[in-house]
């Protein structure tokens, strides 16, 4: 079974995001709102994939999927973000996101 952590301080986005990746099946799914809870969760289960939603500012998504590389290399980490930016695409590839 594959566990997914999704991190958005709107619960109607977790919520959303637990939807779509349960349908898959044979996923189980946490939701927490702050990246710190994520990193507990991370240490704790070790996921497969953590999902940071647009809620979260991009800077700290960044910060955070940079240390999850580092401390978990095999949790893919997926950034969820409002919009596009020419700053963000660089970090996200150096990171590994």
């Amino acid at each position: 079974m594959q566990f997914v952590v999704v991190v958005d301080p709107e619960a109607s986005f977790c919520q959303k995001a637990r939807d779509a990746v349960e349908t898959s099946g044979g996923v189980r799914v946490e939701d927490v709102r702050l990246l710190a809870d994520g990193s507990v969760l991370a240490e704790l289960y070790h996921p497969d994939v953590v999902i940071v939603g647009p809620g979260v500012h991009v800077r700290d998504a960044l910060e955070f999927g940079e240390a999850m590389a580092k401390a978990h290399p095999a949790t893919a980490v997926v950034l969820i973000t409002p919009e596009a930016s020419t700053d963000v695409v660089p970090c996200e590839s150096a990171s590994g996101m």
